[in-house]
């Protein structure tokens, strides 16, 4: 499950600075590749030791915090004690700001960028043009699904469920057995797309548990 660890800062209620978007993120997670591109056995192992790399700085720690898929990603590879390490030096300027109504602090914990969030699931911008190999039309194929398409999907339930390490394990034998392919943004949606008839369900469970979570707060309080 997501979770923040924040440091305290009375003298910096300022926002970070809104990142700048590149129109064309060629250099964002894997990098660009051209129409048809096929990732072979060592495109795999090169995204696997670029993420090792990432994750075993102390943006692993803001990974294991980010919960969902991102973080089951990062525990294969470093402990979830370090995901208890808090934020680090440069939290004000590079992480998200949280401030209760009228409060004079501010509280700041550490968040993973677009991009790293892109290299932990293996992103790469594939051309569409066969014939225009450097035209700008891209399309967004991955190993994993990236948080936009895991949120809101059928897996996400709010932690790691048995169904999630199952689809999780599928994957990784798939990608063994050399059987997986990239997998678009759109396709990534459209095969994890939440059942029409559990999300009545859904918005149930959490209607009934934000009622428990206010009686259980009034009764402490009171």
């Amino acid at each position: 499950m997501p979770f923040h660890l924040c440091s305290k800062n009375s003298h910096s209620l300022f926002a970070p600075p809104a990142p700048v978007i590149d129109p064309w993120p060629i250099h964002s997670g894997l990098g660009y590749r051209g129409a048809e591109y096929k990732p072979t056995d060592g495109d795999y192992a090169y995204y696997e030791a670029a993420r090792t790399r990432l994750l075993l700085t102390e943006r692993g720690q803001v990974a294991l915090r980010s919960g969902g898929l991102i973080a089951r990603i990062a525990s294969d590879v470093v402990s979830v004690d370090r995901a208890l390490l808090g934020p680090g030096d440069r939290v004000v300027e590079q992480g998200v700001c949280f401030r209760p109504r009228h409060a004079a602090v501010a509280f700041w914990d550490d968040k993973l960028t677009e991009d790293e969030e892109n290299l932990i699931c293996g992103v790469y911008y594939v051309a569409t043009d066969i014939n225009k190999p450097k035209n700008r039309q891209l399309t967004i194929r991955s190993w994993w699904p990236r948080p936009s398409a895991f949120v809101g999907s059928a897996l996400e339930v709010g932690w790691w469920s048995p169904a999630c390490e199952a689809w999780y394990q599928n994957r990784l034998r798939q990608i063994a057995n050399r059987t997986a392919d990239l997998i678009s943004s759109v396709e990534w949606k459209k095969n994890l797309k939440l059942e029409r008839k559990c999300i009545p369900y859904l918005e149930g469970v959490e209607k009934c548990s934000k009622l428990i979570l206010t009686s259980t707060a009034a009764q402490f309080h009171g």
